[in-house]
């Protein structure tokens, strides 16, 4: 009987321990509008919104001991400052920030290992994670940045000037208008309804890269791959202005529907290359799709 009593014991022990463990802590706090909102974090993940009020919306849910995680909020002049701080190496749990802020309120968001979300904020983004993924939803801004190492881009319904690159991620863009500056170095781009409203450049080391037109287009494109494939669906638009083709003599493959106007061969750091070229109308815009040892094609 003393050994049923003290197996009970452990046990209730080890649940009321586990149970102390996974407890979340919530705050919650409010500012006025600020013009910039900065936000660094470690780990956490962040959600971030428009304010349905005129003010600024902290929310934190977190698991970690408080003995081992911390924060701070500082209100300085235009700008509110949010920090994580650890104590230690070894500390256990998570941190889910949730942020709303009224519009034309600037973000700068810096993590290292956590994921955020921008969803229906009007407002000028500078982020950059190290492995957290990004994610941009029905977003109007003049000018969206986003930078990562290994996490995923991933944005659909926004209409900015763009700026987006990782090191070994995806990026993936659906329904989105601007101007369009996305790289990779080992990862593949997706764009898929995208209408470029200026002179744009898509560019990738050993990924792919396809696109999918909403609009024909009317300012310059660029997709250039090393070794990937590159893609430009027109969807249906008829092509207008120069369209260049250029891939390794050896390695490479270009396609296209259109009969070319000129067809050359050009040495670069002793590589030959084949470069095509067709026009329609009038010369702009400039069109060039570059791949080293990939396939590049034009589809109607």
């Amino acid at each position: 009987m003393k050994k049923i009593m003290i197996t009970f014991i452990s046990l209730g022990l080890l649940s009321f321990n586990q149970l102390a463990i996974a407890q979340t802590n919530s705050m919650e706090k409010r500012y006025q509008p600020k013009d910039e909102m900065r936000i660094n974090t470690v780990s956490g993940n962040c959600i971030i919104k428009e304010s349905k009020t005129n003010e600024i919306v902290i929310i934190l849910d977190y698991t970690y001991p408080d003995e081992c995680f911390d924060y701070s909020i500082e209100e300085k002049n235009g700008y509110i400052a949010l920090k994580e701080n650890f104590k230690g190496r070894r500390c256990k749990g998570d941190s889910n920030w949730t942020i709303l802020i009224p519009k034309n309120t600037t973000i700068e968001y810096n993590t290292a290992s956590g994921s955020v979300s921008i969803e229906g904020v009007n407002s000028r983004s500078n982020i950059s994670t190290a492995s957290g993924d990004i994610q941009i939803k029905n977003v109007d801004s003049d000018v969206l940045k986003a930078r990562t190492a290994s996490g995923d881009i991933w944005v659909e319904n926004a209409n900015a000037h763009f700026s987006m690159s990782t090191a070994s991620g995806d990026i993936t863009f659906n329904k989105c208008m601007g101007h369009i500056e996305l790289s990779s170095a080992s990862g593949t781009i997706k764009a898929n309804g995208i209408d470029v409203t200026s002179s744009s450049k898509i560019s990738t080391a050993s990924g792919s890269i396809n696109v999918l037109l909403a609009s024909q287009l009317k300012s310059d494109l660029t997709l250039s791959s090393a070794s990937g494939s590159v893609e430009l669906n027109l969807n249906g638009y008829k092509p207008k202005g120069t369209y260049t083709f250029t891939a390794k003599a050896n390695k490479g493959e270009i396609v296209s529907p259109w009969k070319f106007d000129s067809e050359t061969q050009i040495t670069k750091n002793n590589d030959l290359y084949n470069v095509k070229s067709f026009t329609l109308g009038d010369n702009l815009p400039v069109v060039n799709l570059k791949t080293a040892s990939g396939k590049c094609s034009l589809t109607k």
